[in-house]
């Protein structure tokens, strides 16, 4: 009898961990059109498309549910079916038929047993008890209300964007304890204009965030994502905060003729260094040089100028000064270096112009537009 118990507990068990590795969606569409005959998913665990039945639908994804990270995934409806991922994927692209900025319904699974519903006029999928859609539907909501007043001439593009990120902030403040808002920050500290088009983080952006991300810190997500929050949070942080007094790093660097010396073997030629960090296939770095190089003319006695390339390849610096030689010293600088540079110092754009005092090795300028160099230059003791 004991036996026999213990195989039925066995065969339970295996049954229970055959369902849990299956995820249900399933949901019914409003304002469906009569031409529109198929639905399509795209999930974190694949593609599938079903033909629609009197406007419901349901969709089995095999595999456990990932609880670590944001599972977005979408629908697309079409009157044609497309039979796998990369084919719908080129008809959005075409914009014929479908359109990958309008068409695909977005939404994110975070349960093993979904209820959608699916407004096919409004491209909308809300999810009944789901913190995690709800979110992402406010965040879709204020994105599209800037994009509006956008489109109708109320806003400028770079006012949208900016108004974008402010009202999406708005939001994420409203929930701290969610991946939703770790991953949204995550993204936007990594790569600014990848997540909201803006080209660059301005002080108050960064500085919007500190609350939220002091609640963050106290909730119970995964540590590994927390950790890297504050670290593109601090890389940021310093690269925006002003760069006065803080040591320059002392990397190493490669002359044209391939001597290797340390940044501060120069400090004895002058009391200040400028510095151009710049690379040949940056176009603003090139259309530069020559105002760089006017200044560098005119400059002061106790003031070196010198070139940092950030070429991949030292090949290419060396063929580009070749063609175009400077009259200012320049220098390559290796992988390892740049890294050193962009972490200590948080740069994110080229050109970068910064000013060392050579006595103290601290920054004395940093990150400022060529049409000031000649008023900090004037400044100078």
């Amino acid at each position: 009898m004991r036996f026999l118990s213990t195989i039925f507990l066995f065969v339970s068990i295996f049954f229970q961990s055959l369902s849990a590795q299956e995820i249900t969606l399933k949901g019914s569409i409003s304002n469906l059109g009569d031409s529109i005959k198929y639905i399509h998913l795209s999930s974190f665990n694949g593609f599938q498309v079903h033909k629609l039945d009197n406007n419901t639908f349901e969709f089995k994804i095999t595999g456990e549910l990932p609880q670590d990270k944001v599972n977005h995934s979408f629908i697309v409806l079409s009157k044609n079916e497309y039979k796998d991922s990369d084919s719908l994927v080129a008809a959005l692209n075409e914009r014929k038929e479908l359109h990958m900025g309008k068409d695909p319904i977005r939404f994110i699974v975070d349960a093993e047993n979904m209820n959608l519903e699916v407004d096919a006029k409004e491209k909308t999928a809300s999810v009944e008890g789901s913190k995690l859609n709800k979110q992402n539907l406010e965040l879709n909501a204020a994105k599209t209300k800037t994009m509006k007043s956008w489109q109708e001439g109320k806003l400028s593009f770079d006012d949208m964007v900016e108004q974008t990120f402010s009202e999406s902030l708005k939001v994420l403040q409203n929930y701290p304890n969610s991946l939703l808002t770790l991953e949204f920050l995550n993204n936007t500290y990594k790569d600014p204009f990848m997540e909201t088009a803006l080209k660059n983080l301005n002080p108050q952006n960064i500085y919007a965030a500190q609350t939220l991300i002091a609640k963050i810190k106290e909730q119970n997500l995964p540590k590994e994502k927390v950790d890297e929050l504050l670290d593109n949070y601090k890389k940021l942080y310093i690269s925006n905060e002003e760069m006065v007094n803080i040591p320059f790093p002392g990397i190493k660097l490669t002359s044209l003729n391939d001597d290797n010396i340390n940044i501060k073997d120069l400090y004895k030629d002058a009391d200040y260094i400028v510095v151009d960090i710049w690379a040949t296939w940056c176009v603003p770095c090139l259309q530069q040089h020559p105002e760089y190089e006017r200044i560098a003319g005119n400059s002061k006695k106790n003031v070196k100028f010198i070139g940092l390339s950030i070429d991949e390849k030292q090949a290419n610096w060396k063929n580009h000064l070749n063609e175009h030689p400077k009259k200012y010293e320049n220098y390559w600088v290796d992988k390892a270096e740049v890294k050193e540079m962009h972490d200590s110092l948080g740069i994110q754009s080229y050109p970068t112009y910064l000013i060392i005092n050579t006595k103290t090795g601290n920054l004395v300028q940093m990150k400022f537009p060529i049409e000031r160099m000649e008023e900090f230059l004037a400044a100078l003791e």
